[in-house]
């Protein structure tokens, strides 16, 4: 990749265009969680890391079918002295 596009690179530009608007993010997480709680059976989310960005809204089964078992996967890296 050309180090003018590495992923600091990326994520420091993505950050600075305000395309990520976390206060917003929050706030609708604030205001839709507890109804999910109580009557939604999907696994919802918003999950960020220096490598990811990722806002799920889909039913468990259709995630899984999508990433596969993320935790069979981690025990393998796992056993594999795989570096994160």
């Amino acid at each position: 990749m050309n180090e003018d596009l590495s992923h600091e690179v990326i994520a420091r530009r993505l950050l600075e265009s305000g395309a990520l608007n976390f206060e917003a993010i929050g706030k609708f997480v604030a205001e839709i969680g507890p109804d999910l709680l109580q009557y939604d059976e999907g696994l919802h989310g918003v999950i960020f890391g220096k490598y990811n960005q990722l806002a799920c809204f889909m039913p468990a089964t259709d995630l899984a079918n999508i990433v596969g078992n993320l935790a069979r996967a981690r025990h393998l890296a796992n056993d594999l002295n795989v570096e994160r």
